[in-house]
């Protein structure tokens, strides 16, 4: 149950995306098999992800046949509205809603409860709320281009994070907004990313170079 996780870490964590600029930053990405990552969706499919990711999270069932189970050590989550109950995969409530974002539903993790969790349109950004919920309180985003394909298939335009640029920016800023208010941060590493526009860039070697 996701109650379980409540707290049980805390300080920083990198979350990923799938984006073409993670290839850019491999030699960097080598000093987070030391540090909280959370992978998501068809990043599995990088044969040359240099760590195993703590955690693993899936915003479709059909993604889970692509990427399948990450490595022992990993926990690996869906989000979906109902449990499918599928093996290794503990299931994170959806918004059933057709009006299901960030834009529409609080962002969760920061209360006492944890509700169904809305979508942020950019899977890094929708599972800060989780990690949230599970303590981390400074986040740092990888490979969340918006629209310049993926790590796996290469540069390649990707039309629906370009339709759907404006409301996942929406969506960061929300979330920006909420972790701030809690007393932590939330930071773009992905190199030339849409996302500077809402969020502080700090180059990923600055940020494991602070540590």
């Amino acid at each position: 149950m996701l109650q379980s996780l409540h707290n049980t870490a805390s300080g920083r964590i990198f979350m990923l995306g799938t984006g073409p600029s993670l290839l850019e930053q491999t030699h960097e990405l080598l000093a987070l098999r030391e540090e909280p990552t959370f992978c998501t969706n068809r990043l599995g499919l990088w044969e040359w992800l240099p760590f195993t990711p703590r955690y693993y999270g899936v915003s479709k069932p059909d993604m889970i046949k692509d990427v399948g189970l990450q490595g022992s050590t990993t926990q690996h989550f869906i989000l979906w509205p109902a449990d499918l109950g599928i093996l290794g995969w503990q299931w994170v409530p959806r918004i059933k809603s057709r009006l299901r974002t960030l834009r529409h539903a609080p962002f969760q993790g920061f209360g006492d409860g944890f509700e169904r969790m809305g979508s942020a349109m950019a899977a890094p950004i929708t599972w800060l709320q989780l990690a949230a919920w599970m303590g981390y309180r400074q986040f740092y985003i990888l490979g969340c281009e918006l629209s310049d394909g993926y790590v796996f298939g290469g540069r390649q335009r990707t039309p629906q994070a370009v339709r759907n640029e404006p409301r996942i920016l929406e969506c960061a800023q929300i979330a920006k907004q909420a972790i701030e208010e809690a007393g932590g941060s939330l930071v773009d590493c992905t190199p030339d990313g849409k996302l500077h526009s809402v969020l502080e860039y700090q180059p990923l070697a600055e940020v494991l170079r602070a540590n």
